[in-house]
């Protein structure tokens, strides 16, 4: 279980013992209790809205807009596993196609910027 998830299963269980409890609550028990969920989906969307990359530096793609700088010199994977690397990011086409064609990009890492 990771930090985030338990951040928010601990958010969770105080919001059930707000709505659950027997025993009505101080407005600094609803203020911690609504700071405590603030953070906790704060650190969720954070988490989910930047993909980390894997222990080899590549960062999962799933397809959509350019994720960095369209100058940034990148390194891709493509669906087929074969990787090509040193040009721009704009001169790649980032959004997949349907159905998958194994041209997809499905991982990339930035390998410097263009001058």
């Amino acid at each position: 279980m990771t930090d985030v998830t338990k951040d928010l299963l601990e958010a969770l269980k105080a919001a059930q013992a707000y709505v659950c409890g027997p025993t009505a609550w101080t407005q600094e028990q609803e203020d911690t209790l609504v700071e405590a969920m603030s953070k906790a989906i704060a650190r969720a969307e954070s988490a989910l809205a930047e993909p980390k990359p894997d222990a080899d530096g590549w960062i999962p793609w799933v397809g959509g807009e350019c994720p960095v700088n369209p100058n940034a010199l990148v390194r891709v994977r493509f669906a087929d596993f074969l990787e090509e690397g040193g040009c721009r990011a704009c001169q790649y086409q980032w959004h997949r196609s349907n159905p998958h064609a194994p041209s997809d990009i499905v991982a990339y890492r930035v390998a410097g910027e263009s001058k």
